[in-house]
């Protein structure tokens, strides 16, 4: 097991729920990989004590010994790297592996760790041109190497929800996709909306209490994107709402149709599988969402 260093521009705080039924080991995933896991709320009678019953692992949270709480994540939301070479197809076998990899990470592989990596998930996505090869007894790899794992077929994906809290009562609100993380777009609350305590995520639900009300960026898995074109329009210049066939990750104006101008989060945008249009603003959009199949709360 390694420490591994990695540049990342975009690093995000979330609250995650993770448990540990029957005292068994389990792992819940987040958006990307994780630098830092603190408890923010215990909920088993069982501690939670880091790397004895807690602790995380590239982009898991792990539990174990009995262990459930409400997590506060700290993690690198940078779109993941792409896998285009896989270099066991690349590397004889019986020659030691150094990769010596710029500014990034530096890490030492046998051949036998190696096939162990890629019979586990493909674990390192490599992007990057060679730019020396030397055989002197060993094969010296120079890569620019993106540190980021392929877990599965599923990416992650990010929708915009709301969810309130009113009466400061516990509001569970049914996303329909397989949550991940989320954060705070905008707070409509005069209360507080703070991860792990007044919001934070569970299996399909976006769970918000204490007069948490708020608009969510929510990171989710997705193994089905498309794309589509739909027209929705703000008649007599009055919110209006369309609905699409999945969890909305992204939408712009294909072409527009009115006199009054369309301007993304003004006049028009995305709330969980709906576009929305106000101020007069009529237009085709071209739409991208998540098509997998709705997750039930």
């Amino acid at each position: 097991r390694f420490y591994i260093d990695f540049n990342c521009r975009n690093v995000k705080t979330s609250g995650v729920y993770c448990s540990s039924r029957n005292y068994e080991y389990a792992e819940c995933p987040v958006g990307g990989v994780i630098t830092s896991v603190k408890v923010a709320k215990k909920h088993s009678r069982s501690s939670c004590d880091l790397n004895r019953s807690f602790g995380f692992l590239a982009n898991n949270i792990w539990v174990d010994n009995g262990c459930r709480a409400t997590f506060t994540v700290q993690y690198c939301a940078d779109r993941k790297c792409s896998f285009l070479l896989k270099l066991k197809r690349r590397l004889v076998q019986g020659i030691g592996l150094q990769m010596n990899i710029s500014s990034a990470v530096q890490v030492e592989l046998s051949i036998q760790d190696l096939d162990q990596a890629l019979e586990v998930k493909d674990v390192f996505a490599v992007r990057a041109n060679t730019e020396e090869v030397k055989m002197e007894g060993q094969m010296i790899v120079v890569l620019s190497l993106c540190l980021i794992g392929i877990w599965g077929t599923s990416e992650a994906a990010t929708g915009i929800f709301d969810c309130d809290s009113n009466g400061y009562r516990h509001n569970p609100c049914c996303t329909g996709v397989d949550v991940i993380s989320a954060t705070v777009m905008t707070k409509r609350s005069r209360s507080s909306c703070d991860v792990g305590h007044s919001f934070a995520v569970n299996g399909c639900d976006l769970w918000v209490n204490h007069g948490c009300r708020a608009r969510f960026y929510v990171d989710f898995n997705c193994g089905n994107v498309k794309k589509s074109n739909a027209d929705c329009s703000s008649h007599n210049y009055k919110y209006f709402e369309c609905p699409v066939d999945g969890v909305i990750t992204s939408i712009n104006v294909a072409k527009k149709h009115s006199r009054s101008s369309c301007d993304y989060n003004k006049s028009f945008g995305f709330l969980g599988n709906k576009i929305w249009v106000n101020k007069g603003c009529r237009a085709t959009f071209t739409v991208q969402y998540c098509a997998d199949r709705k997750c039930s709360c």
